[in-house]
């Protein structure tokens, strides 16, 4: 009942490559919880690219953490379809 569920990710970009899957749900990013997907937004915009995060994620029963490598977002017109 609490986190924010993957259901999409980017192939080869820093969420697939750093382990993390669809289905998976994130609960917390650098120990704080994370309930709202805006909540991420926030939490990695403090962020620099190449910074790394930790997160803690549910996958089915098991609770799990990551580390996960921050890359720069690239421009628009450059991201894959679906992104946005």
């Amino acid at each position: 009942s609490k986190g924010v569920l993957i259901y999409n990710l980017v192939e080869g970009g820093p969420a697939d490559t750093g382990g993390l899957r669809q289905g998976d749900i994130i609960l917390a990013i650098e120990g704080d919880s994370i309930v709202e997907p805006f909540e991420i937004e926030r939490q990695l915009a403090k962020l620099k690219p190449n910074a790394q995060v930790r997160l803690k994620i549910q996958r089915g029963k098991k609770t799990l953490e990551l580390t996960v490598r921050l890359e720069e977002l690239p421009k628009l017109d450059q991201l894959p379809q679906g992104i946005i």
